[in-house]
């Protein structure tokens, strides 16, 4: 197998970012923009509301719900239901 045959199967990646708790936060740096199309959930944790909606995100994600991709292939292009919402990217 090499580096180009790699897949991921996992059941979601849930990435946890502090920085998303800032309504002036972005994900601008090349590391996140490259990151982020793998990611299906961008969530934040920056106090004790956000962790407890955190936990309740994850009550409400099904066991079976499995998502595949590859390096060609990111989670957003296959129909995956993403959460990287931030209130300032809508406008």
């Amino acid at each position: 197998m090499t580096s180009n045959d790699y897949v991921f199967l996992t059941h979601r990646l849930i990435w946890l970012n502090p920085l998303l708790g800032n309504v002036d936060y972005q994900p601008l740096t090349q590391g996140m923009q490259a990151a982020l199309p793998f990611v299906d959930d961008f969530l934040p944790v920056h106090n004790l509301a956000s962790l407890e909606q955190l936990a309740r995100h994850l009550n409400q994600l099904s066991p079976e719900a499995a998502v595949t991709a590859t390096p060609d292939a990111p989670r957003g292009h296959l129909g995956a239901n993403p959460t990287f919402r931030h209130p300032l990217w809508e406008r």
